[in-house]
């Protein structure tokens, strides 16, 4: 069994037109040039993801773009976009297996259950890999690895000269152990070669690794230039043996559901001493949060989450009439609401 190159073909169109939506129109003669396969072929793919409202083409060329926010595609939108499975299964059994034979008659019962199995495991993960997972790696970005960890409270930046690689938007990350990465702090900058300062947002927390993302830089060109990358730390908090640890929160919008915050990118291995030892945390309402841990010599650390975001209550409206008396005229009615709506 082999999934055809449609699939990888479909991502590969995707971060295209990402990558150069702001620079060039994204023609299907264009994505040919860079994923080497004939137009035609692309075409027919793109008007599998419009048919699937993933993207939007415009007649003649005037280009392609993505119809939904990157954090609402999955890779397993993409899949049943391009791939085309028949009766909605991935396996196809052989047509006619002969029932007189004692393993003929029963291989459908032996396999249904455990391909449709295999089946649902791969479209589970795929569901849980959005495309903005993916094309974070195509971003232009540079890491760079300390000799130890520091508790980093800023960076700044002098261009390149030259008109490409400047960053003019962007965002700094932190990371332990280079795989999971903190938001340390969002920039956009001037296009010219002064120097760029980026203060970062927790001046305790702890990293060895710091991602540097450029999301628009100058120019025409992938990458990112720099003169001088310099940073800046706190001592004091460098030197501590305390632990630190991260919080992810599932979302940071204004949302009437509950919010639930995780502890990650914990500066050693740490156990949680309170919250039942869990490493993540259920807000129902806004309020604060502390994590409470230590790490193996015992040391002791705290992190403290905070959601103000949260708004389970209906609004409420009051209306107001331009007259309540007997009139041949229009009546004009004014809601006047407790919130923003």
């Amino acid at each position: 069994m082999q999934i055809s190159s449609r699939f990888t073909l479909a991502i590969h169109i995707f971060a295209c037109i990402d990558t150069f939506k702001d620079e060039y129109k994204v023609t299907s003669d264009f994505l040919a040039g860079s994923t080497n396969v004939n137009p035609v072929v692309i075409r027919k793919i793109l008007g599998q993801l419009k048919a699937a409202g993933l993207v939007e083409v415009t007649r003649g060329s005037g280009g392609t773009s993505i119809a939904k926010p990157l954090d609402k595609i999955s890779l397993l939108d993409i899949y049943r976009a391009v791939e085309c499975i028949e009766n909605g299964e991935l396996f196809h059994f052989h047509e006619n297996p002969n029932i007189s034979c004692p393993v003929g008659r029963n291989i459908h019962r032996i396999l249904d259950d455990k391909l449709m199995q295999v089946q649902k495991a791969m479209e589970d993960e795929l569901s849980s890999i959005m495309l903005q997972d993916i094309l974070n790696d195509t971003k232009r970005y540079i890491i760079i690895e300390f000799d130890q960890m520091f508790a980093l409270t800023a960076m700044d930046y002098i261009p390149a000269g030259g008109g490409n690689g400047k960053i003019l938007k962007g965002k700094i990350y932190g990371s332990v152990t280079g795989e999971e990465w903190t938001e340390l702090a969002s920039v956009d900058w001037q296009q010219n070669e002064t120097l760029k300062t980026a203060e970062f947002l927790d001046s305790n927390l702890k990293f060895k690794y710091i991602k540097i993302v450029g999301e628009k830089c100058s120019g025409s060109k992938s990458f990112i230039s720099g003169r001088m990358f310099n940073f800046y730390h706190n001592e004091e908090a460098t030197l501590s043996q305390k632990p630190t640890a991260a919080l992810k929160y599932s979302t940071k919008a204004l949302t009437n559901g509950d919010v639930i915050v995780d502890l990650y990118n914990s500066s050693a291995n740490i156990i949680v001493t309170n919250n039942g030892g869990k490493t993540s945390h259920t807000f129902t309402e806004n309020g604060t949060f502390t994590f409470e841990f230590k790490d193996v010599n015992g040391q002791t650390g705290q992190a403290v989450a905070s959601v103000d975001w949260i708004d389970k209550d209906d609004p409420i409206a009051e209306a107001s009439y331009s007259t309540t008396d007997k009139t041949k005229n229009n009546v004009i009615v004014t809601l006047t609401f407790n919130e923003d709506v």
